[in-house]
């Protein structure tokens, strides 16, 4: 008896250096076009802009994410190639050896005094699978898909308003006004949930609301999202909820 669990532990150690010890390159199911259209990013430079919270791509932030099980952990992660680049990796594995997808997007920054555009393009992919035997299928994730991820990311804002109202009518005002999302609230601007955290404290005769605000992308011209036109109709959306 002794002898076949260590059989089959032998079995199962040699299965997993199978799994793990080899690489194979693979043709992504959706190759990516030539014509990929580039998407461009427009940055205010505005006393708003929390610019200590720097993203991936100067204050440009993206979210991935891991989910599932250690048998079978589906993620996406971004990642720093070069100065002008950055990596889209889709990737689902078992912890030792798994499958992938990996997109090459290059963009261009261009400073001006009203503040700065980064201009993004998909420009190669590469698809891979991991090990010998009992591959990962290699995960749907083509251009379109890559296209949605990098046109929803995020920048960070801190607003200052100052109301007449006190500090508690200004909290009912956000409780009546604003929808509760776990430490902090937000509300509904272009189809997107706008988070956002506040504080207000007693100013001269009112208050004044201190809010955190993460404003994801939204399409203000075809294939261009202009963080100074969204930056200013969340503004003026969250001054009515404390002046209400």
């Amino acid at each position: 008896m002794k002898k076949i669990a260590q059989s089959i532990c032998l079995i199962s150690m040699m299965a997993a250096s199978l799994t793990a010890c080899k690489t194979s390159p693979v043709k992504p199911a959706v190759p990516l076009p030539a014509d990929i259209a580039p998407s461009t990013y427009v940055i205010p430079a505005s006393q708003d802009l929390i610019m200590e919270n720097n993203g991936l791509v100067k204050d440009i932030n993206f979210r991935g994410f891991s989910s599932g099980s250690k048998n079978a952990r589906d993620s996406l992660r971004f990642q720093k190639a070069t100065e002008n680049s950055f990596i889209v990796h889709r990737r689902i594995d078992n912890g030792m050896a798994g499958s992938g997808i990996r997109y090459l997007v290059n963009y261009e920054i261009k400073q001006e005094n009203s503040g700065y555009s980064v201009t993004m393009k998909p420009s190669q992919s590469t698809a891979y699978q991991e090990g010998l035997i009992g591959k990962f299928d290699v995960p749907t994730f083509g251009p379109e898909e890559l296209q949605n991820t990098i046109r929803k990311g995020s920048v960070f804002f801190k607003f200052e308003i100052d109301s007449q109202y006190s500090v508690d009518s200004v909290k009912a005002n956000f409780k009546r006004l604003s929808k509760k999302a776990g430490r902090g609230n937000f509300i509904t601007h272009r189809d997107r949930d706008v988070p956002f955290e506040f504080k207000a404290v007693p100013y001269r005769d009112g208050s004044k609301v201190t809010m955190e605000v993460v404003i994801f992308a939204s399409e203000t011209s075809k294939n261009t999202f202009d963080f100074g036109i969204l930056e200013k109709e969340i503004k003026a959306k969250l001054t009515e909820i404390v002046k209400a």
